[in-house]
């Protein structure tokens, strides 16, 4: 599971909480989890439904499949399913033996012939190719020439590139308005211009070290998002810094040194970015001819107290050079295909899940490193589901086919049963890494292995095996003029105790078709304390939960599959996007700023800009005049590379703040002005 509602609490490279690197978000999955334990909405008012589905319940046997398959999916052999590990390889091959087992059929066509596979290309990572940095004397002699590894190391967000200058202290570096803190105000706007900034990590913090924002903003993790280095790199290249170097403070200053693959993030900065022991810190005070000692405690001192100014530290001179190289690698979704027939064939309902995991802890993790994290809930667990729920549709196909045609199931049953929708049931890759196998489908349904196709409907199962009582989470409710009804009976018919939630942002593998306007629900059992962590294993998995989570899915996949009339998608004016880019006002999130665009998540990485897939009604983002296929390639002279970039731009904005976007539309580049709202 991917909650990206926000870039997390942490004082991380980019996307996580606590002290790892890259995407976060236990924050966002908790927040998910207080919007659905809100009221209920009211039920719409719907249109007959024509098939009464058979009641099937949970047998002994689908819960010990259940339980074996999502200790095959966790097993150490499978290296935490991270992408770019053979353990992903291996998950990808256990679940197209599983689909051939099912008698499923392939769902793809690859090269021309069907496959259960749809490979595809996705960023994994970076390494340093290359990294110096060495101390200079006035006269631009080496003085020191640090060594990587042991004094310092490059950040997997860092820009590219070379660098030389005088240094600066800016405190935390932090701008945030939210808690009346500016690390450059008293600053002269130019005083950092061509300097590299030193900057402490982390964030305002009491004599133990404990930060002084994140519990009163009720946070989970030990930081606010204020202490975001990615934030703090932007900052300092806004103010015309030519690199940054972050350093523990005293009270923090344990030793470690941040590596490169874990502070991987999507969006990069725009100048290099290192990390420093505080060692290398305290030389370059000396050679500026200050005392270590007192001038750490009283920079301390002064950034905990709030404000502070750009000291420049002059004496000392740093340069270095960074060269990050990405890391790709092939992923594939896995699907199979139980064909419907008669008129309404030609119709799609997807089931997905997510079999993707953080390996040996990438930058979502919220643990240690190179230890392997299972994800046995996240998402072995929806795996299972979706092959148990293949196996219930396949049984079931069997038996209709051996129906005569015409012949009808139950006395409130008004439709032949040839006459149904095909299910793909497709697992997804690459979802902790922003959705990319979901996104990717939706980009190439031609790709699926069917001559004609119409989605009507996606279910998606993501983190189903930690039932409590029998509680069950319903996301995007609202999405469909049916769901309401339909969950209502299916929940009647498994006596399970549903908490619904009209909202269908929440970043799983919903997101991509809810963008394409597709009605979707995402199920899910809740959050716990072993979320992204190596502590999520097969042992706690609540098995016969996940077999009622099925039962409940099942229900729902026949009346999907068997009404007259296809569900209807139903546009939510109140959904937040998981970027906080702000589809609408009142919803709430990490800022209160607010354009109202709807990213295309086939942008959240890369460098070609951040792709515009709608635009709210009504939001600051209409009356600029921004527009469905835009390419949003600048905010005011920043360059925004993807979803990410965008994200980050708004994040440090304040609602009525000006912004000039330059945009691409077709051949041609625009420049639009927009008066940013609040939410």
């Amino acid at each position: 599971m991917n909650p990206m509602t926000s870039k997390s609490a942490g004082e991380s490279g980019g996307k996580s909480g606590g002290n790892s690197g890259g995407a976060i978000r236990l924050v966002a999955a908790i927040a998910m989890t207080a919007w659905l334990g809100c009221a209920e909405p009211p039920a719409k008012t719907s249109r007959p439904q024509p098939i009464a589905p058979v009641r099937t319940a949970v047998r002994d046997e689908e819960t010990r499949f259940f339980a074996q398959t999502v200790a095959d999916l966790a097993a150490p052999t499978m290296e935490g399913r991270g992408p770019g590990t053979a353990g992903l390889d291996r998950a990808r091959d256990y679940l197209v033996d599983r689909f051939g087992e099912l008698a499923l059929e392939p769902a793809f066509r690859v090269d021309g012939q069907p496959s259960f596979t749809q490979p595809f290309t996705a960023v994994t990572g970076v390494q340093a190719k290359h990294q110096t940095l060495e101390m200079l004397d006035p006269q631009g002699r080496v003085l020191t020439p640090a060594k990587q590894g042991e004094h310092f190391n490059a950040l997997g967000f860092s820009a590219s590139g070379a660098f030389v200058g005088p240094v600066a202290f800016v405190g935390y570096g932090i701008v945030d308005e939210k808690h009346g803190y500016d690390s450059y105000a008293q600053a002269d706007p130019e005083a950092l211009r061509g300097r590299v900034a030193i900057a402490f990590r982390f964030e305002p913090q009491d004599p133990t070290g404990k930060s002084l924002w994140a519990g009163r903003e009720g946070r989970l993790g030990p930081w606010t998002e204020a202490a975001s280095l990615v934030n703090k790199a932007r900052w300092a290249a806004q103010r015309g810094a030519a690199a940054l170097l972050v350093v523990d403070p005293p009270v923090q200053d344990h030793g470690d040194l941040k590596s490169t693959r874990y502070s991987f993030d999507a969006a990069p900065a725009s100048i290099p970015v290192i990390h420093i022991r505080s060692g290398l810190f305290r030389a370059i005070l000396a050679q500026a001819g200050r005392d270590p000692q007192s001038t750490l405690e009283a920079y301390q001192e002064q950034a905990n107290r709030g404000g502070g100014s750009v000291d420049p530290v002059d004496g000392a001179v740093l340069r270095g050079r960074v060269e990050i190289e990405t890391q790709t690698a092939t992923l594939a979704n896995v699907g199979g295909l139980v064909r419907g027939s008669g008129s309404l064939a030609d119709q799609i309902v997807v089931v997905g899940a997510h079999y993707d995991h953080l390996g040996f802890g990438d930058a979502d993790r919220l643990g240690p490193e190179n230890v392997i994290y299972p994800g046995a809930d996240d998402n072995a667990s929806g795996t299972a589901g979706l092959l148990l729920l293949a196996r219930r549709a396949v049984e079931r196909s069997d038996r209709l086919a051996d129906t005569p045609p015409g012949h009808q199931r139950g006395a409130a049953a008004r439709t032949p049963v040839e006459d149904r929708r095909t299910i793909l049931f497709v697992a997804f890759s690459g979802e902790e890494r922003g959705l990319l196998g979901s996104s990717y489908l939706v980009k190439h349904e031609d790709q699926l292995n069917l001559d004609e196709r119409s989605t009507v409907a996606m279910i998606n199962l993501d983190m189903i095996g930690r039932m409590r009582g029998d509680r069950l989470f319903a996301l995007g409710v609202g999405s469909g003029d049916l769901w309401e009804r339909w969950l209502a009976e299916a929940a009647a018919e498994t006596s399970l105790s549903l908490s619904r939630d009209p909202v269908a942002f929440g970043a799983s593998d919903q997101l991509p078709f809810y963008n394409d306007k597709i009605p979707v629900l995402h199920l899910f059992t809740g959050v716990h304390d072993d979320y992204h962590r190596p502590t999520d294993t097969p042992e706690k998995i609540n098995a016969e939960g996940g077999g009622r989570v099925v039962q409940l899915v099942d229900a729902l996949l026949q009346r999907a599959c068997t009404g007259s009339e296809p569900i209807a998608f139903v546009p939510d004016a109140t959904a937040v996007d998981p970027h906080g880019l702000g589809m609408a006002a009142g919803a709430g999130g990490p800022t209160t700023a607010y354009l109202g665009v709807v990213p295309d998540y086939a942008t959240l990485y890369g460098n070609d800009g951040c792709a515009i897939a709608g635009v709210s009604p009504g939001s600051p983002a209409q009356a600029a005049g921004l527009q469905a296929g835009d390419v949003i390639l600048k905010w005011n002279q920043t360059e925004v590379g993807n979803v990410y970039g965008l994200s980050a731009a708004l994040r440090t904005s304040s609602p009525g703040d000006p912004v000039t976007l330059t945009v691409r539309r077709g051949d041609q580049t625009l420049e639009l002005q927009a008066a940013l709202g609040r939410r």
